[in-house]
């Protein structure tokens, strides 16, 4: 490669970890990152990083080279991160609640040339290094248990000094890097099939970062608070990697504790947040009142809006906040659609608007796109893609069908271009020759004032193909019986889409954004029809 290949190269390209460099020549003194009682300006920041880099480097580490990290929410993950994208390397965050089988289903995947582990999840790095015992880790300090004698890993003082300048004095580091090469590599959270892993891109990110930042409107006088864990992209493309880029101060929170998120807000005078639903009624129903939340003017709200009396609510807590939904997926890097300002009234049912950079069209199975208020599959075109499946190629090529990314998700589109999801192309329930959107019944029960959530799934029933079946978690105090629930539902919904069942849990099992996994449950559930003698049940 010629002088000029890289000089150019260095000119022109799109490198996510610019963002970190461009900001900490802007703001050098200002804090980029807290997490508990540690804050970084974006000049330590940069530094780190670089620091870091250095260090993969030392390790052989390069262009196309994945790399697997599994932290809780830390400036450290950020660090190597950031350090992987400036030298080409490729991320591929794990989420620490995993089992063994579906870590060995990533690593089978995507063959990291080492793991860096928070010191808090040494038990975690344990197990799988036990299993793929020439997997190389290195722990970084932090959270407690960081032995890293007793795990054979290399300590993280160790891995900085190998990278450490001969004369102490080191500049920055730069590589040559394409705007296609990889950045990451995040699975998907897989509510309803098995993990796949989605390799985004430099520019993907870049583009799904300043679509973030159009839509939020976010300035370098902001104080965001990362909640989601920085292994999705709701936490890192849709929040950190954004707040970033417009020079703001980002409040990193390890895990979801309302108490803790509403105490946040108040000492540090948070002006936005991206939360789900049901956390944020989590948030004002326990501590609203308690705390000074004026600061606050975004929240964006991840899939699902919260009903208009609950809604004003917030707004008398918070009276400048604004409530936006927005909705995405893993394999477009950021969200694809977000509510306008101008129809959190008159749309709250609605996902919202395409983003910045996303077209988004309605399809039939033919690959034929609809006109307003047809329901079909939605799908997407835009720069923040995937570049695909990680060898997944037959995968890949049924996603991009058409010459448009499948979604996956059924939904219309209106006169407006505002979108609106109807349900899960897998969570329409087929039953009695009917097609049910479980979505549907599930908005019809949670009208109850008892209900805190719901999911509705259809279980196999030998009668009806599936049966329409909820899953029902209460507020505190209330009661609320089966035969109440199913009444309700025949005052509001026409009869064969009235549940069979209802059951009442004390908790759902969920993704690591808090999205409920209706795969379990459907697994779990697979024989609830059947009696004990061994015939369908009614």
């Amino acid at each position: 490669m010629s002088l000029d290949a890289f000089a150019m190269n260095l000119i022109q390209r799109v490198n996510v970890a610019d963002i970190l460099r461009r900001s900490a020549r802007q703001h050098r003194h200002k804090p980029a990152l807290v997490s508990g009682q540690e804050s970084v300006t974006y000049a330590q920041l940069d530094a780190d990083v670089d620091r870091v880099a250095r260090a993969l480097q030392a390790r052989g580490v390069g262009r196309g080279d994945h790399v697997a990290l599994m932290f809780r929410n830390s400036v450290d993950f950020f660090r190597v991160y950031f350090a992987n994208a400036r030298i080409g390397a490729v991320s591929v965050p794990l989420n620490p609640s995993l089992t063994l089988a579906e870590y060995t289903h990533i690593l089978t995947k995507t063959r990291p040339r080492l793991l860096l582990a928070h010191g808090g999840l040494a038990e975690v790095a344990g197990r799988i290094t036990g299993a793929h015992p020439g997997l190389p880790v290195v722990l970084v300090p932090g959270g407690g248990g960081e032995d890293a004698e007793a795990l054979q890993a290399e300590s993280w003082a160790g891995f900085l000094d190998a990278g450490a300048a001969d004369d102490g004095v080191a500049g920055s580091v730069d590589a040559f890097v394409e705007d296609r090469d990889p950045v990451q590599v995040i699975f998907t959270s897989g509510t309803t099939s098995a993990a796949k892993g989605a390799v985004a891109s430099h520019l993907a990110a870049v583009f799904a970062a300043t679509s973030v930042v159009a839509h939020q409107r976010l300035t370098e006088h902001d104080v965001c608070l990362a909640i989601f864990p920085n292994h999705h992209v709701a936490g890192l493309n849709n929040s950190v990697v954004p707040y970033l880029m417009v020079g703001a101060t980002t409040v990193l929170r390890d895990g979801w504790n309302a108490a803790a998120v509403a105490e946040a807000i108040e000492r540090h005078s948070v002006t936005m947040m991206i939360s789900t639903g049901p956390m944020l009624l989590e948030l004002v129903d326990r501590h609203g009142g308690q705390f000074d939340w004026s600061t606050l003017r975004l929240v964006i709200l991840g899939m699902a809006s919260v009903p208009a009396d609950r809604a004003a609510v917030v707004r008398k807590l918070c009276p400048d906040v604004e409530l936006l939904l927005a909705s995405g997926q893993t394999e477009f890097t950021g969200y694809e659609e977000a509510m306008r300002r101008e129809d959190q009234a008159t749309k709250a049912d609605s996902w919202g608007n395409p983003t910045l950079f996303t077209d988004v069209g309605i399809m039939d199975d033919s690959g034929r796109l609809l006109p307003p208020r047809e329901v079909g599959e939605i799908v997407y075109r835009g720069p923040q893609s995937m570049n695909a499946y990680l060898d997944e190629p037959e995968q890949t090529a049924a996603s991009f069908e058409h010459g448009w990314f499948h979604s996956g998700d059924l939904g219309y589109l209106d006169e407006e271009n505002t979108v609106y999801f109807v349900d899960r192309k897998k969570d329409m329930i087929k039953t009695g020759g009917e097609n049910v959107a479980s979505v549907e019944v599930a908005q019809a029960i949670l009208k109850l004032d008892a209900v805190a959530e719901c999911t509705v799934v259809g279980l196999p029933h030998e009668r009806w193909t599936e049966a329409v079946t909820a899953f029902v978690k209460l507020r505190e105090g209330p009661t609320l019986e089966e035969g109440d629930v199913i009444a309700h539902c025949r005052s509001e919904l026409a009869p064969f889409k009235v549940p069979k069942r209802v059951l009442f849990v004390e908790e759902f099992p969920r993704t690591a954004t808090h999205k409920i996994r209706n795969v379990e449950l459907r697994k779990a559930y697979a024989d609830l029809y059947l009696a004990a003698n061994g015939q369908q049940s009614t």
